[in-house]
């Protein structure tokens, strides 16, 4: 391609520009991504946009499953459907609990149930983290800007009355 013509905001990971979508196998290996989630309403899925995501991860090499049970009105059944497909096989930005979580998207299908209506997610305790990776520094408060704001503008304040007051009793004494 002699002119490529694209535009990125890297700071919210946003790409705008012909071909971007046949980049995000590549993205994803730079990543290091093994397997990924992609979420994809089902009607893009069966256009040629959908295609082009799924070649880009097969080119890449990585694994990916589609969820495409999305909807546009979610209810209380489609969230706890999502979390359930994206919790149970254990991809990259999900964990599974447990003392038997799944370990493949094959073990996951065979243990999901045919019937979606015996789906369910069970509680686990919250696991402590471990001290020795525990970074103090990073728990330290940090002022808010609004904080630093009303504090200069409160010592300008003093500073503004005592100076008047200043003046006022000086205007006096003459």
């Amino acid at each position: 391609m002699t002119h490529e013509i694209a535009f990125e905001m890297a700071t919210s990971s946003v790409r705008y520009g012909v071909g971007v979508t046949r980049e995000v196998g590549m993205d994803l290996a730079d990543l290091g991504v093994k397997n990924a989630l992609v979420v994809m309403d089902p009607v893009i899925g069966k256009l040629p946009a959908g295609g082009v995501v799924r070649n880009s991860l097969d080119a890449a090499g990585v694994k990916f499953t589609v969820y495409d049970r999305i909807r546009v009105e979610p209810t209380d059944e489609s969230f706890l459907d999502a979390i359930a497909f994206a919790r149970i096989p254990q991809f990259p930005s999900s964990r599974a609990f447990g003392d038997a979580p799944v370990t493949s998207l094959h073990e996951y299908r065979e243990r999901l149930p045919e019937d979606r209506s015996k789906m369910q997610i069970v509680p686990v305790p919250p696991r402590p983290f471990p001290q020795e990776l525990r970074d103090d520094d990073l728990l330290k408060p940090r002022p808010h800007a609004s904080d630093v704001a009303a504090r200069v503008w409160g010592a300008i304040a003093v500073a503004g009355i005592a100076a008047l007051a200043y003046r006022l009793l000086r205007k006096r004494r003459d």
